[in-house]
């Protein structure tokens, strides 16, 4: 605002302007007035319509809960999906939320109905910058402050240089640099486990889906990496391991061993720092298939290609009949995560004739003495050796868990197998002395520290 004077009083220093406000300030008396407001004043004595004064934009950290007439210059750093709502009357509600930040502070900014349109008009990104004026800021339940846009509110894109406010690429940090805890933040690193996608059921009762997965930064420190409510759309369509990402707006959170992790939710966006593969046709050996499983019947299929690696498909009903166990088929998958294969609408198969080159699940097979907790896949034939003991397990939440486990053995050693949920099924009606394959299981600590075989609703028991 001194600028601004002083551009249009050429004849005026610096100097003589900042008297000029303490003098306005002791001329009001102490404590009515602050600078700004004693130079808005001068600015009338000089004859220097206020209309003409620049709009000032606030900090965001200056942002206050009641205040109104905000005026921010910020980056955007998420952008949410629409949401819809029923108010009390029956009328319908629409909200967008955005995450914004400048150089000190993150705050959302809620877009009510007309106006949460706004960001598909105006085709915003993650990075543009852009000034919203004439909001109004409230405290919400969790007393973080929102900034909300009502019917006067503006928001225009910025396209002049914004130095002063750092561009997401300068932002984001290596991922082995967080040691705090903190909200919002964009960080880089490479994908270290075999990203997987899983289904829940949200707080609203809604069907939804969850990506996991591990991602190390340049030190070689792992982080567990957790994406709530995820869009597959917003997910590269390969995502292998040692891929390098980026996660813009994601959060710190103390793991259950006291380890940091990744949280992200439907806002968050994932990109690949390096270029993006193209989805090529993969040669494949069903190994096997279990069809319609849990409250959601998915429909799961393990398969091998002639380097014996072990993939995960999960496949759409009119895929399910095409894969029969032990047949080879070409495939183009919608979507690759890491050893988890997409068969959804767009994706094609081909099942073709018998290739010896491919292994069959025979020599998959291992003993159980080699049997040691890591992210791999395990097929193994036993004998049952205890009968089934299956029960309802009440969780920290209060809801109630079916849980079933028997005793495996072979000529080398016996260990525990156990299902949680939909795969304790599986256990539930086998009997002493069976001879199975358990094919797809994966190994973990017990609760006892002893090694155990755990389930999973792609895995399947063979009687033989």
């Amino acid at each position: 605002m001194i600028d601004a004077i002083l551009r249009q009083k050429i004849n005026l220093t610096r100097d003589e302007l900042v008297q000029m406000i303490e003098e306005k300030k002791q001329k009001i008396g102490a404590g009515y007035l602050t600078d700004q407001g004693a130079l808005f004043l001068v600015a009338a004595d000089l004859g220097i319509v206020l209309e003409e004064m620049p709009r000032l934009e606030m900090s965001l950290k200056d942002v206050y809960a009641g205040a109104k007439e905000v005026s921010v210059l910020a980056r955007i750093m998420n952008i949410y999906p629409l949401k819809r709502y029923r108010r009390k009357d029956g009328s319908e509600a629409r909200l967008r939320t955005l995450v914004i930040y400048d150089n000190d502070t993150r705050l959302k900014v809620k877009l009510w109905d007309d106006m949460a349109e706004l960001p598909d008009k105006l085709g915003l990104k993650p990075g543009d910058a852009v000034k919203i004026s004439k909001a109004y800021a409230r405290a919400g339940m969790d007393g973080k402050i929102t900034i909300n846009a009502g019917a006067r509110t503006a928001i225009e894109i910025v396209n002049d240089n914004v130095p002063q406010i750092r561009d997401i690429d300068s932002l984001t940090r290596d991922v082995g640099e967080i040691t705090d805890l903190e909200e919002n933040i964009a960080v880089s690193g490479t994908v270290k486990v075999s990203p997987r996608i899983s289904s829940f059921t949200n707080f609203r009762g809604e069907p939804s889906k969850v990506l996991h997965m591990q991602i190390a930064g340049t030190d070689g420190k792992t982080f567990r990496v957790v994406i709530w409510n995820i869009d597959e759309e917003r997910v590269p369509k390969i995502l292998s391991i040692n891929s390098r990402i980026k996660l813009i707006g994601v959060r710190t959170k103390r793991g259950q061993y006291g380890d940091t992790e990744l949280h992200g939710d439907e806002g968050t966006v994932m990109e690949l720092i390096d270029e993006q593969q193209e989805i090529e046709v993969m040669p494949l050996r069903i190994i096997s298939v279990s069809k319609g499983v849990g409250k959601k019947e998915e429909s799961f299929a393990l398969a091998v290609d002639r380097a014996k690696h072990i993939f995960t498909i999960v496949m759409d009903e009119p895929f399910v009949e095409q894969l029969k166990v032990n047949s080879i088929m070409e495939c183009v998958p919608s979507r690759i995560y890491g050893t988890t294969l997409l068969l959804q609408e767009d994706a094609y198969v081909r099942v073709s004739d018998d290739d010896p080159s491919f292994p069959d699940a025979t020599l998959l097979e291992c003993k159980i003495k080699d049997i040691k907790p890591l992210q791999d896949l395990y097929f193994l034939e036993a004998i049952t050796l205890s009968a089934a003991k299956v029960q309802d397990i009440q969780t920290k939440d209060g809801n109630s868990v079916r849980y079933a486990e028997i005793m495996l053995g072979d000529d080398t050693a016996e260990m525990r197998l156990v299902g949680w949920r939909e795969t304790a099924s599986m256990i539930a009606n086998l009997s002493i002395g069976q001879r199975i394959k358990v094919y797809g299981v994966m190994a973990y600590t017990g609760r006892d520290g002893n090694t155990e075989l755990r389930l999973k609703p792609f895995s399947s028991i063979i009687r033989v």
